[in-house]
């Protein structure tokens, strides 16, 4: 019998529901091919509104996902393996971040330079010569704002899209 649990993942048969066992909350999985209609349609009907409406959905959830971690103490009192479980419990890709001493003793400051490796939202929508991954986009600046108390901006500066090896993102302060 195959494990039910996947890192962070829990299958319930019983009710027929996935669970994200690190956040306490019911998942559900898309997979690229629907990504990609969805992506397709609201483009068709939004026009390059989509990216805004994508960042957006990103940028919810990275406030949301920030007021947990300073729920559980911030960035001074989680573990390096807690925050970057957070993190990896949304299977967007390998993330790579700043060390956590690093982040919680620049208060913010410094500019952050974040990694992705093999983004699902990249790889769903394949080399279309443009950055796609507006939702990590706004996750990012939406947590660092959160966590922080700054006003930041988030950059993607590398993209699979655009035929870059791996995506990269600037979280800086706004100006």
């Amino acid at each position: 019998m195959a494990n039910t649990e996947t890192h962070t993942f829990r299958y319930d048969p019983a009710n027929e529901i996935l669970e994200n066992t690190l956040l306490g909350v019911r998942v559900i999985v898309w997979d690229a091919e629907f990504y990609k209609t969805l992506v397709s349609n609201l483009t068709g009907t939004f026009q390059t509104g989509t990216t805004v409406f994508l960042y957006h959905i990103g940028l919810s959830y990275g406030r949301l996902l920030g007021r947990r971690i300073l729920e559980s103490g911030g960035l001074a009192k989680q573990t390096e393996l807690e925050y970057r479980q957070r993190y990896a419990s949304l299977a967007i890709g390998k993330f790579h971040f700043p060390s956590l001493m690093e982040l919680a003793t620049s208060g913010g400051l410094a500019q952050i330079t974040v990694r992705l490796r093999d983004s699902f939202f990249a790889k769903a929508l394949g080399k279309t010569g443009t950055a796609e991954c507006h939702i990590v986009r706004g996750l990012l600046e939406g947590t660092a704002g959160e966590v922080f108390k700054r006003d930041y901006q988030c950059v993607e500066a590398k993209c699979l899209s655009k035929g870059d090896e791996q995506c990269e993102f600037l979280i800086s302060l706004r100006h």
